[in-house]
């Protein structure tokens, strides 16, 4: 059997797939795994163990082709369909895109396979989603709904694996040692690709500072990439100081195999490395900044600490710059806080923490990251009456779950085993909480019920273009959307219907549908956990 799994996006983004594909490598341990990827993910993709063979895709070459006038028009579309030639020739059973973009969907479609997951391109242009939890990417989480999964765990759902949260050896084993004593230091990762997501020079300066002076003689070391040697070599001129023993590492993914689980613990904002080091089950506190969102990419392994602005922007796009004319993402992180919590994690000493937490609960969020009994991550805020709210989240995400993996369908649902599942997560005097969330689930229940008939009583007059019909739909799928946190997961298909017609109507009324199912299992769960609270104090 061979399957190729396809990852076009950024260094980051291919090691989160490959901490899904490792569950996929254990339910087909004879399978030929082959990976797809750009070019310039060649420093991680070589270190994939669980992929037999990698190949690549030459996207900025082909972007270059497209901007160059020097270079034939048809050259990027000449080079696509070279590529789809020569992975044919592989004769794959299965094609897995992890791609939710154009590029990819057609060039999954440009190869012959048996079975595809993902987004992929027909040959007369109509784009499929494979799956209710890639339609759920595509238009719940894209529409900015508030209860996002991982991206870890919704690839691994999505292509019906256990949970990847236990999954690890995703890399090679070092060849041998590299030569630098860089024993037991606290690692800094002090930048990234985005400037919204850093911490400047000069807090690192005074979180240095603070850290040396509780920890008389520790070490650190600021980490670069070899291509990076003079922005290393300029960032520790700003910030090194008297006394202070601040190292650079200058270090290829290879010598990082090597050199990480070495190290006391790393403090890193959003990148690549942060998932590096989580994989190779390095202490990691994560800075989330900017357009940051740990939501759908935070650092992935139990116990690790997450540590993000409360500014009312952030998270940002990582497309647009800056709103605030300032970072004031980065300026609610203080270094001397910063300081205390890193001397706390190392300790792993969790209630001062929770001190530290409250002390500057109007800046910053500290969250420890953990996972539910079925596997799904969750990120823990350190303030009690934050960690009720976020229990909420869990259960809707475990809802979601329950109705994505079309759970209602069977003639007994499992509800009352995704009850005990959650009960060890949600865990103290909690009944009070359930029982008004099962409350609330019946009233949404019967309000979507209520949209669903309108929408069934509308038809006609939305297909015609009825701005009555439409304003009136419109106004009530957007105080469902307000009141369930939805984005704009509803509304959205309205603004199609002038273009696309029924279908787009089609679309809706499915989407009505689905959130639906995913009330009656959310209000079937919580009232199983009800049940199991009371039996419990019975």
């Amino acid at each position: 059997m061979k399957i190729l799994v396809v990852s076009m996006l950024r260094l980051g983004d291919l090691i989160m797939v490959a901490k899904a594909v490792a569950a996929l490598k254990v339910k087909y341990p004879n399978a030929e795994l082959h990976l797809l990827t750009n070019r310039s993910n060649f420093p991680i993709a070589k270190l994939l163990s669980i992929f037999d063979r990698c190949h690549y895709y030459d996207r900025d070459l082909c972007q270059k082709s497209i901007n160059d006038i020097d270079h034939s028009v048809f050259e990027a579309t000449d080079r696509l369909e070279d590529l789809a030639l020569r992975l044919n020739k592989l004769e794959f059973d299965t094609v897995i895109n992890l791609t939710q973009n154009k590029i990819s969907a057609h060039l999954c479609g440009m190869i012959n396979a048996e079975d595809y997951h993902g987004m992929v391109t027909s040959e007369t242009g109509v784009i499929h989603l494979s799956s209710p939890w890639f339609r759920h990417l595509n238009n719940y989480i894209a529409g900015e709904g508030s209860d996002t999964f991982h991206y870890i765990d919704l690839f691994s759902s999505a292509l019906g694996l256990d949970s990847a949260a236990g999954s690890s050896d995703i890399f090679i084993k070092p060849e041998q040692e590299i030569n630098i004593n860089h024993k037991d230091k606290i690692v800094i990762q002090a930048w990234s690709s985005d400037k919204k997501k850093d911490y400047s020079a000069e807090n690192w300066r005074k979180f240095f500072h603070h850290y040396s002076v509780i920890h008389p003689g520790i070490e650190f070391s600021v980490l670069s990439a070899p291509q990076e040697k003079s922005q290393l070599d300029d960032f520790i001129k700003a910030v090194q100081q008297p006394g202070i023993s601040i190292e650079p590492a200058s270090l290829s993914f290879a010598e990082l195999l090597d050199y990480l689980p070495q190290q006391k613990a790393m403090v890193s904002v959003d990148t690549s490395v942060k998932h590096f080091a989580a994989a190779l089950g390095v202490k990691t506190i994560e800075l989330a900044l900017g357009s940051s969102d740990p939501r759908k990419t935070g650092v992935y392994a139990e116990g690790s600490l997450i540590i993000k602005s409360r500014a009312k922007c952030a998270p940002c796009s990582h497309l647009a710059p800056c709103s605030q004319g300032s970072f004031v993402c980065e300026q609610d992180i203080e270094p001397e806080m910063l300081s205390m919590a890193v001397n706390e994690f190392t300790k792993g000493n969790w209630p001062s923490l929770r001190v530290l937490a409250e002390e500057y609960r109007d800046q910053a969020y500290f969250g420890r990251v953990g996972f539910t009994e079925t596997g799904l991550w969750y990120s823990q805020s350190m303030h009690p009456v934050e960690w009720q709210k976020e229990k909420e989240t869990i259960i809707n995400l475990e809802s979601w779950k329950f109705t994505l993996n079309r759970k209602y369908l069977d003639t007994s649902p499992p509800f009352n085993e995704v009850a005990k599942a959650l009960s060890p997560t949600l865990m103290d005097p909690q009944s009070l909480m359930v029982e008004r969330l099962e409350s609330v689930s019946r009233q949404t229940e019967m309000h979507v019920d209520r949209i669903a008939r309108h929408i069934h009583e509308s038809v006609k007059g939305l297909a015609s273009g009825s701005s009555k019909d439409t304003q009136e739909i419109y106004k009530e799928l957007r105080r469902l959307e307000a009141d369930m946190g939805l984005g704009d997961y509803l509304s959205q298909y309205l603004g199609s219907i002038q273009v696309n017609g029924i279908s787009s109507i089609r679309s809706l009324r499915e989407a009505i549908n689905e959130l639906r199912n995913y009330q009656v299992s959310k209000t079937n769960i919580l009232r199983n956990i009800h049940k199991i609270n009371f039996e419990g104090t019975v």
